[in-house]
């Protein structure tokens, strides 16, 4: 099988946000080389909740209909919860620094969970790709891959038009 150009992930403007100002420009992602669930030619590529496109279009729903129930938005605070304890963990921020990002998250409007789709060109990131268990994948047969620091320089974000 031919290498991929791209990999793609969607993750909030909070997140972006979070990762630029305390992780040293360094971002979490958990992304695949396929954009959507389905092929141009109707082959499967992965489930709809690892689907870039899906997880893009229910944040971008969410945020646009003010959503204060939308379980995508609160999967999200959960996920920068835990990465604010894998970070305090790690050393790479401390206790006040810690408390303050828990602030923020806490407090966030739904407006911050607006998604960002980073486009993450395969050549610069080979080497950063950790291959997700199967255990693990919303799809035993999925392609899903995660990048523990992602540096900014290697990703391009896209983010549409607000209002």
């Amino acid at each position: 099988m031919p290498e991929p150009l791209v990999f793609y992930s969607t993750n909030t403007l909070l997140a972006y946000n979070i990762s630029q100002k305390y992780y040293g420009e360094k971002h979490f992602v958990w992304c695949t080389p396929h954009f959507e669930s389905w092929s141009g030619t109707g082959e499967y590529t992965v489930p709809n909740s690892s689907s870039p496109k899906e997880i893009f279009i229910n944040l971008y729903q969410a945020v646009l209909s003010m959503d204060r129930h939308s379980s995508k938005i609160d999967e999200n605070r959960i996920g920068l919860r835990r990465g604010v304890n894998a970070k305090k963990a790690a050393n790479v921020i401390n206790d006040q620094q810690a408390r303050e990002i828990l602030a923020v998250i806490k407090k966030a409007e739904r407006d911050l969970f607006r998604p960002y789709l980073y486009v993450i060109p395969y050549s610069s990131v080979k080497d950063l790709l950790v291959e997700v268990p199967p255990d693990q994948r919303a799809n035993p047969v999925a392609e899903e891959y995660k990048i523990l620091e992602l540096p900014r320089s290697c990703f391009d974000r896209i983010e549409y038009a607000w209002r």
